[in-house]
């Protein structure tokens, strides 16, 4: 069986594929930013600023926004995944707070 390129059926096959792919793509692209105020925290029972070790790196490995300092607390305004920023906190051994 042999291949043919020019038939309208592969045609058609192509293009299904590259609508798939770059509707995927455009989805990604537009991922729903959550804004607020994330950090994490040492403590498992108190979520109280400032954050700790760990909120800086959880944030921008995920490709988070807007890190805040003032008055020494340290937190993100906005994150790319709640889910994402939780499991890092988690295995720095630390709790996922938000505020």
């Amino acid at each position: 069986m042999t291949l043919n390129f020019t038939s309208k059926a592969y045609q058609n096959m192509q293009f299904k594929i590259i609508l798939v792919a770059t509707t995927l793509a455009m989805s990604a692209s537009f991922a729903k930013a959550i804004d607020g105020e994330f950090w994490c925290n040492s403590s498992a029972s108190n979520c109280a600023l400032p954050g700790v070790g760990g909120t800086y790196y959880c944030g921008e490995s995920q490709g988070a926004s807007h890190y805040m300092t003032a008055k020494g607390h340290k937190y993100w305004k906005t994150l790319v995944s709640w889910s994402e920023f939780v499991s890092c906190c988690q295995n720095a051994g630390l709790k996922a707070c938000s505020g």
